[in-house]
């Protein structure tokens, strides 16, 4: 029979095999590994996981902590040199103190912002490339093979700024700019016969939303907001609930 690694009690263990467990403070008792057995602990990964994530914390709150006194250190000396400056008339002294501490200031605020400039542009990528990848694998793809198509697609969307606007685009397959619209690149998969064997019968014939193509053929043109509960249900169950949350609200 299969042992146990750890339990509450050695009533869950065989008496004939309950000298081969030891006393261990957090779970009760667990099996005596020996060492280089090649088993390792779950409790003990565990504890060895927390104890980096602590350690981690406290070196980077340390640092924090280091690089903060440091420049307090160097804003005071920034100072004394500027009134040394000031009381010697040393006006080039005085303009390289002042871009001294102008450079630092820039610095700490690029510290500030960079992050929620980073996740805007992540949020701004899932919204405006990832939700139109995801809606167009589904509407094309059979059941199942939404995220083999998904990559495809998305390598073929890129965002650019026209008119002082964001907008997703269409690329070519080099990855350079084209005109193509997203309904050009769906015609092209359609027609692509790579994809054939992901892509629903109806589309990949050229169908469209006519003739029986189910609920996802017709539903997947709306937006979440005008689907009864019905064609929810019909198109969550045909494509899954990923590809339904990518569908636009309005």
């Amino acid at each position: 029979m299969a042992l146990k690694f750890a339990v509450a009690t050695l009533d869950e263990v065989p008496e004939a095999l309950r000298g081969e467990y030891v006393p261990d403070k957090e779970v009760g008792f667990k099996l005596n590994l020996e060492p280089g057995s090649g088993i390792e602990d779950p409790a003990e990964l565990r504890r060895a996981h927390e104890r980096e994530k602590q350690e981690r914390k406290a070196a980077q709150k340390a640092l924090k902590d280091i690089q903060e006194a440091q420049a307090a250190k160097d804003e005071e000396a920034r100072i004394e040199r500027e009134k040394a400056a000031k009381a010697a008339g040393d006006v080039d002294a005085l303009q390289k103190s002042w871009q001294e501490k102008y450079d630092r200031d820039i610095a700490a605020e690029r510290a500030k912002w960079e992050p929620q400039v980073a996740s805007m542009e992540s949020d701004l990528t899932r919204e405006m490339i990832d939700r139109h990848a995801t809606s167009l694998a589904a509407s094309l793809a059979l059941p199942g093979s939404e995220e083999v198509l998904f990559p495809h697609i998305r390598n073929r969307l890129r965002i650019e700024t026209r008119d002082g606007k964001r907008v997703t685009v269409v690329v070519d397959k080099e990855g350079k700019a084209s005109a193509a619209t997203i309904e050009d690149l769906k015609k092209e998969i359609i027609a692509d016969k790579r994809f054939a064997p992901l892509l629903v019968g109806s589309r990949a014939n050229g169908g469209g939303s006519g003739g029986g193509g189910g609920g996802g053929a017709t539903v997947g043109n709306k937006p979440r907001s005008k689907m009864t509960t019905k064609e929810k249900s019909e198109y969550i169950s045909e494509h899954g609930r990923r590809a339904y949350e990518a569908l636009p609200m309005e």
